[in-house]
């Protein structure tokens, strides 16, 4: 059928006038939306309990290996030596005292002197094993005074250093960001001896470190692996660049509070929005504070490395505030996670649903709409230009 005819023919409801270059108007033929099914917001999130068990079961490995080395070298650690010395040294005084009453027992002179000497010996021995501990505890006060000491003669160097190195792990999606953040803050505490001066120096270089490392991903996403990500995420992509359009960087603001997606994913999906450098920074160092502070006062409260060393996990844990740290750390993102406004939780629930469908919208559809649209106007340029 001639072109002329075939668009009298067409239903009212699926046409549409589009302006040509030569200013004429002309109808093409709308091209039919399919309907694709999305799962309800509210239904129920499935569980992938292998995933789940995978991770228990990973999880509890690493924990068994650590208990098995820590058993294995306790020996050697100078907290244990320590323990044993002290046993020795209880040993030796109950002897000693045992001897002490054996005197006013009323023994010969022999007996007596003979006695007199066994506790001059037990004297001798309980001195030695004494001066052997404070020996030990010495060494290892010289060794931490000496790096506390070198810390603050260097102290530029230092931030430079730690800076640098939180940079290149969040950077580069490194596990351990959130153990590194700990020892920053135990760093800093020991350095100005446990001041809040340590603990507000930690946070900002934590802060500044974390945001660095987190845009370096961003922009290495928008401009080096867009097309890999894209690739390897279109779903997420799309769901990424529909929630900030509509959301705005409230989304970005709100997914930095609670954790709902793996940092490093958030760092390289938002590469691909159309959200600014500018506000990219701002908003992920703002969401990523509190959790910040929160790790990093843990970090504060952990006992010096004496105190770590001579006295093992008894001294550790012995710190209530560090107690109030670890609760804290899992506290926190929860109270902010029931804070969230119903909205907010429902647009993510959204998000997870765009995330999971496989007929998710991608850039690559819009692009195939756009060329189809283009060969529909150059296919009527042609046609008007044969009559």
């Amino acid at each position: 059928m001639p072109p002329e005819k075939r668009r009298h023919n067409l239903d009212p409801d699926s046409i549409k006038v589009v302006k040509s270059s030569d200013r004429l108007n002309r109808v093409v033929e709308a091209r039919p939306k399919k309907k694709k099914k999305r799962r309800k917001s509210n239904a129920p999130v499935e569980v992938n309990y292998t995933r789940l068990f995978v991770r228990y079961a990973v999880a509890a490995v690493i924990l068994v290996g650590l208990g098995y080395v820590y058993f294995q070298v306790r020996d050697f650690l100078p907290a244990n030596e320590i323990q044993r010395e002290r046993a020795i040294i209880a040993d030796l005084q109950e002897e000693k005292a045992s001897l002490e009453r054996s005197l006013s027992a009323g023994l010969n002179p022999d007996r007596k002197s003979l006695v007199k000497g066994e506790i001059r010996v037990l004297e001798d021995d309980i001195a030695d094993h004494e001066r052997y501990i404070t020996e030990i505890e010495q060494i290892y006060q010289q060794r931490e005074t000496r790096l506390l000491n070198m810390g603050r003669e260097n102290f530029v160097w230092l931030v430079v250093v730690a800076f640098l190195a939180y940079v290149a792990i969040t950077g580069l999606s490194i596990p351990g960001a959130a153990v590194l953040t700990v020892a920053y803050g135990w760093i800093f505490a020991q350095i100005f001896e446990g001041s809040t001066t340590g603990f507000l120096l930690a946070l900002t270089l934590v802060s500044f470190a974390s945001t660095a490392g987190a845009t370096a991903a961003f922009l290495m996403s928008r401009f080096v692996l867009r097309h890999t990500i894209e690739a390897r995420y279109p779903e997420k992509v799309a769901a990424f660049d529909a929630a900030v359009r509509s959301e705005g960087p409230f989304f970005l603001f709100t997914l930095r509070l609670i954790a709902a997606v793996p940092f490093f994913m958030v760092n390289l999906l938002m590469g691909l929005t159309p959200i600014r450098v500018r506000t990219f920074w701002i908003v992920s160092q703002l969401g990523m504070l509190p959790g910040t502070a929160v790790y990093v006062y843990t970090g504060s409260q952990v006992p010096s490395l004496q105190t770590i060393v001579l006295e093992g996990p008894k001294g550790i844990v012995s710190n209530p505030w560090l107690w109030v740290g670890i609760a804290l750390i899992g506290i926190v993102p929860l109270v902010i996670r029931l804070c969230v406004s119903s909205t907010v939780r429902n647009g993510l629930r959204k998000l997870n649903d765009l995330a999971d469908d496989s007929d998710a919208p991608t850039l690559a559809d819009a692009k195939s709409e756009s060329e189809i649209l283009a060969e529909d106007r150059r296919s009527g340029s042609r046609h008007r230009v044969r009559s």
